[in-house]
């Protein structure tokens, strides 16, 4: 067993179904790790195709097909299997990060690196700006009375625990109930500190049946029932047939929508929290001069 790796970055990306924000996400975060280790575990959209369209301007991504893969943990573990440096970060492929500025992506890359070794590995969590349904609108803010009704619609400011994790022998990720996370995931394995400064967007943009996909998939995890139900969709097909009353996809994630996403988002205010990464600002504005 090797118990030093290289000083670098490993960059895990998980995909799937995300054409809507996958090239922005790949370009973003490009001159930020050492390698970008990019795993798809069964995109039916133009996901695949997206990324094959910048192997060539990102020298430093490797890309994997794994459609066999179930969950995301088990993307994360593929990837991770290959990886070979020092600091793992994972992100999502609806995360645009900053590539200019002071919240610029490098910076953090910076900080990374200069972190010394300890007795124990090292973990950081990173606070980050949420965008739903599409590059203009925000969860409802953690004030609003409303806030405790939301089912998976976040504020516009979150943070997340040990997304840049300091490799240690024996490390891996696993199904962590409604989650998925890593092995010794606690405050008396690691050293473990938060990033508040924001260096990128979560930007859930997904049509309306990966809303309700992601949703029940993390139900799915929670009830562990994986004899009944080996994969979230057979779940999700009994799920919505008593929820909603129809075994079509399209039809409850209508519903899904309306019930627990749409009257949750308000318009996303830049002056009132941080001001859109450039990859951001540049697509927006493309899009409405056309």
């Amino acid at each position: 067993m090797r118990f030093f790796r290289k000083k670098g970055i490993s960059l895990l990306v998980p995909t799937q179904n995300v054409e809507q924000t996958v090239e922005l996400c790949l370009r973003s975060f490009k001159d930020f790790p050492d390698e970008m280790i990019v795993v798809d575990n069964g995109s039916t959209d133009n996901t695949i195709d997206i990324v094959r369209s910048l192997e060539g301007e990102i020298p430093n991504m490797r890309f994997y097909e794994a459609p066999h893969l179930k969950d995301l943990y088990e993307n994360r573990q593929y990837a991770f299997e290959r990886s070979k440096y020092e600091w793992i970060v994972r992100i999502d492929s609806d995360y645009i990060a900053y590539t200019s500025g002071q919240y610029d992506i490098k910076n953090l890359r910076a900080k990374i690196l200069q972190t010394r070794k300890g007795i124990r590995p090292k973990a950081f969590g990173i606070t980050h700006v949420n965008l739903f349904g599409d590059f203009f609108h925000t969860g409802v803010s953690n004030t609003s009375k409303e806030s405790t009704k939301i089912i998976h619609v976040k504020p516009p400011m979150s943070s997340l625990p040990y997304r840049i994790i300091q490799w240690y022998p024996g490390m891996r990720f696993q199904r962590n109930g409604r989650w998925e996370g890593i092995r010794w995931q606690g405050a008396s394995f690691f050293k473990h500190s938060m990033i508040k400064t924001p260096y990128w967007f979560h930007c859930t943009i997904k049509t309306k049946v990966d809303w309700l996909i992601r949703y029940e998939r993390n139900n799915w995890r929670e009830l562990g029932d994986f004899e009944t139900y080996p994969t979230r969709e057979d779940y999700i097909r009994e799920v919505i047939l008593q929820r909603y009353g129809t075994t079509n996809f399209e039809k409850a994630a209508e519903r899904h929508w309306e019930d627990n996403v749409k009257r949750y988002i308000v318009k996303y205010n830049p002056e009132n929290y941080y001001p859109y990464p450039d990859l951001i600002l540049n697509h927006i504005q493309g899009q409405e001069n056309v």
